[in-house]
């Protein structure tokens, strides 16, 4: 049997003949205005009764996290719906059916050129395309197709999947040294977000205040005084453009510069080192039998933090 679908002008729009099966002319875009013809050609023996379906439809906005209950009344009838995506957007399109008879129903999803980014035919279970990437950013179409003799309502629904940052190459532990500029930017890989074409932002806590990031460059820069040795725990927070965070932290250790002030007999200024010591070991008071004007052994040095004398009592506080 051959069914010819004719425009204004007489001349011939589709042409398709069939044998054993059902005939469908789908998707057709009529491109002029006026009276079109539909020819059914028994074409020589082909005899018998038929039903023609003509349908016309006009798209329906469907939006992410949206569902849409439709129904399917006769056969050959199609719904079709549209959204708005951006090249690399993750989706997931869900049909779940309740048609009361037939077997089948078809799920087509066309990319903005209408060409076809997916289909599939499915019979007694719900439908899912998922983890489907969008190749382009425009109006996509999703066209549900009761393929002849399914009819009965269905939802149709439609997601934007969202993948998280995570931790993928943990920061080993930094050491900054007292008046040495410190510079250290963490590797691109720290944070991955399986998301194609998904950006990060940085965000950064407990940044102390002689250390600042450059989040372009993902680079901690700064100087430490003498006042500023301790141990710190940077804290970072990778964001998607969805706003899902991941978190990571490293132990950044600011030291005393050990060279500094070292003299031919391989000593060291008394001043510095108790300041140094009284910061790593949060003593508030020195007592000590010494003058800090002179230099001294490692030797007198361990002696200063364990022998208290009454010789003299030097208090010390931290200066700006």
């Amino acid at each position: 049997m051959k069914l010819i679908i004719l425009k204004p002008d007489d001349t011939a729009l589709k042409t398709s003949s069939f044998s054993d099966s059902d005939t469908e002319l789908s998707d057709l875009s009529l491109p002029d205005s006026g009276t079109y013809k539909v020819i059914v050609d028994a074409q020589f023996s082909t005899l018998g009764d038929y039903a023609l379906n003509l349908f016309r439809y006009e798209p329906i906005s469907i939006d992410f996290g949206a569902s849409i209950k439709g129904n399917i009344g006769l056969a050959g009838e199609k719904d079709c719906y549209t959204f708005l995506g951006n090249a690399s957007d993750l989706i997931s399109v869900t049909l779940d059916k309740e048609y009361v008879s037939g077997k089948r129903m078809k799920l087509i999803i066309l990319k903005p050129d209408d060409t076809e980014l997916k289909s599939g035919s499915f019979s007694d279970s719900d439908t899912e395309f998922s983890d489907l990437y969008l190749p382009d950013s425009g109006a996509y179409k999703i066209i549900v197709n009761g393929q002849y003799s399914t009819l009965g309502g269905y939802t149709l629904s439609i997601t934007k999947i969202n993948h998280p940052p995570r931790v993928f190459q943990p920061i080993s532990a930094q050491t900054a040294i007292e008046n040495i500029e410190y510079s250290f930017t963490f590797d691109a890989n720290t944070f991955v977000d399986d998301d194609r074409g998904d950006n990060l932002f940085y965000t950064i806590q407990s940044l102390p205040q002689w250390l600042t990031f450059d989040e372009n460059m993902r680079t901690f820069i700064g100087t430490p005084t003498i006042c500023d040795i301790g141990v710190f725990s940077i804290e970072i927070f990778a964001s998607d453009t969805s706003s899902a965070t991941a978190f990571t932290s490293f132990k950044l250790t600011a030291v005393y510069d050990v060279n500094k002030d070292v003299n031919a007999d391989g000593q060291l200024n008394l001043l510095d080192v108790i300041l140094s010591l009284k910061v790593l070991a949060g003593f508030q008071d020195f007592s000590f039998n010494a003058d800090l004007n002179r230099r001294i052994s490692w030797k007198e040095i361990i002696t200063v933090l364990l022998i208290e004398s009454e010789y003299c009592h030097q208090s010390l506080s931290r200066k700006n």
